[in-house]
């Protein structure tokens, strides 16, 4: 007999919402140094904090520079400092982690370098060096500054099958691992694209068959996040749920999420956002489901007769 360790996933708490009314269109997500919660309330125009079991603690709608409009992904640095990307407003705002306003900027001139927008901004990350990276969804490029908003490069995609030069298509979700590799997620596209912190690029792919653990199709893959063991973590939000893979994009494992009155394996109702905390448990967004999900990630003991 062999045994083998497959990776196991169980629901734990959820929550839908805090303050004076609950999440509508919870999207974006991330976690400080403290375990604090951090969730972009996308049509009621704020960001709520949690704690790690989703006790409220605080919200805020916006800066100096206006009220939100369409807060669609935030990021947290090594500070402390919390990032928020606006949709329609297509700017940055970044703030303490109390929500004190500290500065905002609109994007570059991909060509120039120069200051001038995003369009329809989607996913924002930091790197090691607290760099600021955004998926400017409409314009399909990601765009890099410092985290005082000062422009550094920008790209496009690459071509899945050759590695060269191409494009994206719908860039979203966005994150930096403890190696500064950048992993992208293509909404339309229907994959993950790897790249250097330069935007040279390093790998793709398009997803696993949830049945047989075979390569398959994403179906509008918009989140993702690697957690402390270089596990990579994507929401598909068509098909209410997230997979796992290798840092190489081999297939682990998939699920679909837990009944929201019971606790109990479910289903998720579009799933949007996705972080995981110092213990590698995750939190999961569901868009129109307007809650927050908590998993516990585990090894399970196999024995297989060989």
């Amino acid at each position: 007999m062999k045994q083998t360790f497959s990776m196991k996933i169980r629901f734990s708490i959820q929550w839908k919402g805090g303050g004076i009314e609950n999440f509508d269109g919870p999207d974006g997500i991330a976690i400080d140094s403290r375990d604090n919660i951090y969730v972009n309330d996308f049509w009621n125009n704020r960001i709520q904090v949690f704690d790690c079991e989703g006790g409220y603690l605080r919200s805020w709608q916006g800066g100096d520079v206006g009220d939100f409009d369409g807060p669609s992904s935030v990021t947290v640095d090594s500070e402390d400092n919390v990032y928020v990307i606006e949709f329609f407003s297509n700017r940055l705002q970044k703030f303490t982690r109390d929500g004190e306003y500290v500065t905002s900027w609109l994007g570059s001139d991909s060509a120039k370098g120069q200051p001038g927008n995003f369009k329809e901004p989607s996913g924002i990350a930091v790197d090691s060096q607290d760099n600021v990276y955004v998926t400017d969804s409409r314009y399909n490029r990601i765009q890099k500054f410092t985290r005082d908003g000062e422009y550094i490069t920008s790209w496009l995609g690459s071509d899945s099958t050759k590695g060269e030069p191409g494009g994206f298509k719908d860039p979203h979700g966005i994150f930096v691992d403890s190696q500064d590799n950048v992993y992208v997620a293509e909404f339309s596209g229907n994959r993950i694209q790897v790249f250097t912190k330069d935007g040279k690029y390093v790998t793709s792919w398009s997803g696993s068959d949830f049945t047989k653990g075979e390569p398959g199709p994403f179906d509008g893959s918009n989140d993702i996040v690697v957690d402390s063991q270089g596990n990579v973590f994507v929401t598909e939000f068509s098909s209410n749920r997230i997979q796992v893979f290798t840092k190489e994009g081999k297939y682990v494992t998939s699920w679909s999420g837990s009944d929201s009155t019971q606790g109990e394996p479910g289903i998720f109702v579009n799933p949007i956002g996705i972080a995981v905390d110092r213990q590698d448990n995750i939190y999961v967004t569901e868009f129109f489901g307007n809650r927050v999900q908590k998993f516990q990630k585990y090894l399970s003991n196999e024995l297989k007769v060989k």
